[in-house]
């Protein structure tokens, strides 16, 4: 810790002794001229917050943020028109190819299926 080395450039203390051709085209332009340069940044943040505020849209669409390359996605864009309305809710079809709808006791079925649609895992699948 004792062998820091100190910055060799003299501190300047008083302005009128700075030589102000010192330094790039870019910080003599920046530092030699500070009051023009912060009237110029108030300036142009004025501007820039003027047209963010009047140009400014938010345009929110759920069909925008959903990805359009899932096969999920695009049956749900092919069929959105019958899908309107339904909110969060998920629909179950139960199909029961070996009976018909006079021996089907639709009480068991009804629970079953509901059974076993309650956890995530099922409405996910389970392969």
């Amino acid at each position: 810790m004792g062998n820091l080395k100190q910055d060799t450039m003299p501190v300047i203390r008083e302005l009128l002794d700075f030589d102000r051709r010192s330094g790039n085209l870019l910080e003599r332009l920046v530092f030699n001229y500070r009051p023009l340069f912060m009237l110029l940044m108030a300036l142009a943040t004025v501007v820039l917050g003027f047209m963010a505020v009047t140009r400014l849209e938010l345009r929110p669409s759920f069909e925008k943020m959903i990805p359009q390359s899932q096969p999920y996605i695009q049956n749900f864009l092919e069929n959105r028109a019958s899908l309107r309305g339904l909110g969060n809710s998920v629909r179950v079809v139960v199909e029961t190819p070996k009976a018909t709808f006079s021996t089907l006791n639709t009480s068991t079925c009804s629970s079953r299926s509901t059974t076993n649609c309650s956890s995530p895992k099922a409405l996910i699948g389970r392969g």
